[in-house]
């Protein structure tokens, strides 16, 4: 396998003065995060079981009812609510009148792990009807990757390029990542798991002067072959497949090397898609990083009804964090997402609450982090602490002002698990929600999330609808 190299190098640094930067040990526990993945059970209902007997324990900032008045608001005079958008895709799907619902996640290592959008998956499919997989990052672009609902396969010898890590190796679009054949016949290959299947495959890949032949195969008969030398720009194809379809397998024809953005495994069917892209480390101006005309042809050809963007774990966790530039960071990716998907709802996850231990010292002691005891406030009391970082709460209110700016809705994951300390809360509880690591969740931590955003949506979607029904009139009859 391929290794994440931003993930890599931090867990290979040395601790000591290097972990007195908050992002060092963000960095080392999302390493830790991706690797203990590999071990841990994919099945989203057992994490669901798991999480329901502390339901009743948890704290929600407002209750119900506040949060789905927040997430229906009207921030700005003479604009609709943040979401109706998405609550009409949703609606006409229901009423057996449009085309599949797109969403589209993009994060950081929250979003990666495919633990949160993989039960938000479900969560919709369930109710809405199944249209696929969809979209994802290409072969296995790093060590410990997990993507739900499938099993992924490679062969002979790839190169993957990391847009956080290197982005001067791009072009890059949605997916953050890239993948690069370096051998004649070498494959990556997607089983879907479940007994549906599907019916139709997209690949987006790169022409260059230099490429090689690709072909796609499905269920091990080749539907295309593909020559990609030319000069270079971004391509896509699209395809069917025969119904029922399980495996979609991508091979380097020659020894010219042929380079993937994205592939993609749907249905004919009418249903949700949720597609979700998340790289280690990500800070929210990670989408800087990625080629603007390849992302917005990319947003506009799924045309997805609602935009998730969850970042701001990485940002809270810095030491030298800088209030104004996260601002205009934050300010100039939502004005390009609103740009590139002027029809859809943006949905921004502010971070999940999270602590790091002070003073630094005590990452150099064997067991201090669960001896520790979480404390409010930023200074920390007697001893090793878990402590939340100051610039978190920054980075919570700056991304709650400008979704209001542009139109979008804002949800508070820290407030949903309890505040300040809810992380080490949350690991304290059996089974565990959260993470020795304080940053990261465990499974079924994100699958209560990922349910408890999904209920409040819904709630929201019910209390839409039944405005819309109010303010219908009734068709006359003739007489």
């Amino acid at each position: 396998m391929a290794e994440n190299p931003g993930a890599t190098r931090s867990g290979t640094r040395k601790r000591g003065n290097a972990l007195r930067v908050g992002r060092a040990v963000a960095a080392l526990a999302l390493l830790v995060v991706l690797l203990a993945a590999c071990n841990e059970p994919p099945a989203q209902e057992a994490a669901r079981a798991a999480s329901a007997p502390v339901r009743a324990t948890l704290a929600s900032a407002g209750g119900p009812g506040e949060m789905v008045a927040a997430l229906n608001a009207e921030p700005v005079p003479n604009r609709p609510p943040p979401l109706a958008a998405f609550f009409r895709a949703l609606d006409r799907l229901e009423q057996h009148d449009g085309a599949p619902v797109y969403i589209l996640q993009l994060g950081d290592s929250h979003t990666a792990g495919d633990y949160f959008p993989g039960v938000l998956r479900t969560d919709f499919q369930q109710r809405f009807g199944d249209a696929g997989r969809g979209m994802m990052q290409p072969g296995i672009p790093f060590r410990g990757i997990r993507q739900s609902e499938i099993h992924l396969v490679q062969s002979g010898r790839w190169v993957y390029h990391n847009s956080f890590s290197h982005p001067e190796e791009g072009p890059y679009g949605i997916t953050g990542f890239t993948a690069e054949s370096r051998s004649a016949g070498a494959t990556i290959s997607i089983e879907a798991l479940d007994s549906e299947g599907f019916d139709r495959v997209e690949v987006g890949y790169l022409r260059q002067p230099k490429g090689g032949a690709l072909d796609i195969e499905v269920d091990g008969k080749t539907l295309r072959r593909i020559a990609t030398a030319g000069s270079e720009h971004f391509q896509r194809v699209s395809l069917a497949a025969p119904k029922g379809s399980h495996v979609l397998l991508l091979r380097a024809a020659d020894k010219r090397p042929v380079r993937i953005l994205s592939w993609s495994i749907e249905r004919h069917a009418p249903g949700v898609v949720v597609a979700g892209f998340g790289v280690s480390g990500a800070a929210i101006g990670l989408v800087q990083r990625w080629t603007p005309e390849i992302v917005t042809d990319e947003i506009r050809h799924l045309n997805p009804a609602l935009i998730i963007l969850a970042y701001g774990t990485n940002e809270g966790f810095l030491d030298d964090f800088d209030e104004g530039k996260y601002r205009d960071t934050a300010a100039a990716t939502l004005d390009f997402i609103r740009r590139a998907a002027p029809n859809a709802s943006i949905l921004l996850l502010g971070p999940p609450d999270g602590q790091h231990l002070v003073p630094a010292a005590c990452y150099n002691r064997q067991g201090s982090g669960a001896e520790a005891t979480c404390v409010r406030g930023s200074s920390g009391g007697n001893g090793c602490s878990w402590v939340t970082p100051r610039p978190l709460a920054t980075v919570r209110e700056i991304e709650r002002r400008e979704a209001a700016r542009v139109g979008a809705a804002f949800w508070d994951w820290a407030a949903i698990m309890g505040g300040e300390c809810a992380m080490h809360q949350w690991g304290l509880l059996d089974p565990p929600l959260g993470r020795a690591d304080h940053v990261h969740l465990s499974a079924a931590g994100y699958a209560k999330s990922a349910d408890e955003l999904f209920q409040e949506l819904m709630q929201a979607y019910d209390a839409y609808r039944a405005g819309e029904q109010r303010r219908t009139p009734p068709k006359r009859t003739r007489p």
